[in-house]
C-alpha cells in the first residue's frame, strides 16, 4: 500500500500552506518508506505530483488573468512538447548564411 501523506496534507489548501507541518507530514512519510535517500524522495514527490502540475501550467495557459503568465506557460508547454526552436536546426545543417547565398545566386546561374 502506497501513502500519500504529503499529498492529502496539501488538497484543498491552494493558498495556506505552512511549512512546519509539511515537514511533519513529510516526516511521517519518510517513515513509511524506510531507506529512502532523500533525493529519492523528493524525486518520488515530484513523480506523485506531476500530473497535477501538468494540468496546473495548462489551467495557467488557459485561465490566468495575467497575460505575462498565460504566455509564459503557453511557452513552456509548446517547448515541452514540440522541443525549443533555439534547440533545433529549422533551416538544415546547412549554414543560414551559406543557404540564403546558394538561394541568391541559383537565379543568377540559371540566366547565364
Amino acid at each position: 500500500m502506497k501513502f500519500h501523506l504529503y499529498l492529502r496534507y496539501n488538497q484543498g489548501m491552494a493558498s495556506e500552506w505552512d511549512p512546519d507541518e509539511a515537514l511533519k507530514a513529510l516526516e511521517m512519510e519518510s517513515d513509511v518508506h524506510g531507506e529512502e535517500t532523500q533525493a529519492q524522495c523528493a524525486e518520488r514527490i515530484l513523480m506523485e505530483n506531476a500530473p497535477r502540475m501538468v494540468l496546473a501550467i495548462c489551467h495557467l495557459g488557459q485561465h490566468s488573468s495575467n497575460e505575462q503568465t498565460r504566455l509564459r506557460a503557453a511557452m513552456y508547454v509548446t517547448d515541452r512538447v514540440l522541443g525549443r526552436i533555439a534547440d533545433s536546426n529549422p533551416l538544415g545543417n546547412e549554414d543560414p548564411f551559406a543557404k540564403i547565398a546558394k538561394a541568391l545566386a541559383s537565379p543568377i546561374k540559371e540566366s547565364s
